[in-house]
């Protein structure tokens, strides 16, 4: 699946954050998803108490997990107080959500292998490699080495941690440069959620009925060049764990952290030594 957000989805104006359109998006399509688990034999299961959500990136913000409740729902986020309005400490959410302080492909390796039904983010996946490619946000067929390690790690733990017919889908800022998650997913073994629904990085930067962000997203709403403008087009993105595929392991690549700097901290409601045996069962002996 891939799609970009149009002016008249929401009847939102070029003015607003495009953020608001991402929200209602995922607030929209993600209740649809959740609870509905393919096994080998393709038969849908579609108890909704059992399926678990992981938010990647969801710093304090949990107006997208609220909507999928009845699940089980984690969070993983490093809270590593880089961005405007990031934490530094994990937030007091209560009982009903699974923290994991950790960046998935990088410290994530201690959350447990084919856990979770669905993984999504918000304004999450364009960070990814973005300092590495000098903050580029230009269209390029050719993305460098440096940007692309980074994004292939993401997309083989993302694989790692959904069950076999899990669902992982995001939505993207400035996708005329982040289409090229699209090769980043299918290569890590992903399929398209919906194939029929596709675009290009050129109907994203041509159509004028496309959602862009055209004022400064923090601070006073300054207009933004409409060169840089037009690119900031959001994308959604969706893939499924082909139900069929065979299992991975948990492992660090080779420019992660070292191990003593890997270790993943898990708040929950769940008693901590469950959530380690799970963690365990998940790595390779």
């Amino acid at each position: 699946m891939l799609r970009y957000a149009k002016k008249s989805d929401y009847d939102i104006t070029e003015t607003t954050n495009t953020k608001i359109w991402q929200q209602r998006y995922l607030i929209e399509t993600l209740p649809g998803l959740v609870g509905t688990r393919r096994d080998s034999s393709g038969l849908v299961g579609t108890r909704r108490d059992s399926s678990r959500v992981l938010e990647v990136g969801a710093n304090k913000n949990t107006i997208i997990l609220d909507a999928l409740a009845g699940t089980e729902r984690w969070i993983a986020d490093p809270y590593d107080a880089r961005g405007v309005g990031v934490l530094s400490e994990p937030p007091d959410l209560g009982p009903d959500y699974t923290i994991s302080r950790c960046v998935i492909g990088l410290s994530s390796n201690a959350l447990p292998s084919e856990h979770f039904d669905l993984i999504f983010s918000s304004s999450v996946l364009e960070h990814i490699g973005q300092r590495e490619a000098n903050f580029d946000l230009q269209y390029t067929p050719d993305p460098p080495e440096a940007q692309e390690t980074l994004r292939r790690a993401f997309c083989e733990e993302c694989f790692r941690l959904l069950r076999p017919g899990g669902v992982t889908v995001h939505t993207i800022d400035h996708g005329v440069r982040n289409i090229s998650f699209d090769a980043n997913f299918r290569e890590a073994g992903f399929e398209a959620l919906d194939p029929a629904q596709t675009v290009t990085h050129q109907q994203m930067l041509d159509d004028p009925e496309a959602l862009r962000q055209t004022v400064a997203w923090h601070g006073a709403p300054e207009p933004l060049h409409p060169g840089i403008a037009r690119l900031n087009t959001v994308l959604a993105i969706g893939y499924r764990r082909p139900a069929d595929s065979p299992k991975r392991w948990a492992s660090l690549p080779e420019f992660a952290a070292a191990p003593a700097q890997a270790s993943v901290e898990v708040r929950a409601s769940t008693p901590w030594t469950k959530l380690k045996q799970r963690a365990r069962s998940s790595l390779k002996k």
